[in-house]
């Protein structure tokens, strides 16, 4: 396995997203509900469910921030 984890192996191993996704996905969430009548609908906690994926990809951009890349 490589050093970075991708989106897919982060939800196959049940890790824990990164409380700053978590804080960006539910804020739009509210933003889209309040808004854009869920426009983008960024439902979280199933299988497939768009707000679940963006969480996934946040936590690899937190990952690298972390590490020092751009």
């Amino acid at each position: 396995m490589s050093a970075e984890l991708t989106p897919d192996q982060r939800w196959e191993l049940g890790m824990a997203h990164d409380p700053r996704s978590e804080e960006i996905v539910h804020g739009l969430q509210r933003v889209d509900l309040e808004l854009d009548g869920l426009y983008f609908d960024w439902k979280t906690g199933g299988d497939g469910d768009i707000g679940e994926a963006l969480a996934y990809q946040l936590d690899c951009y937190f990952h690298r921030k972390d590490k020092g890349e751009k």
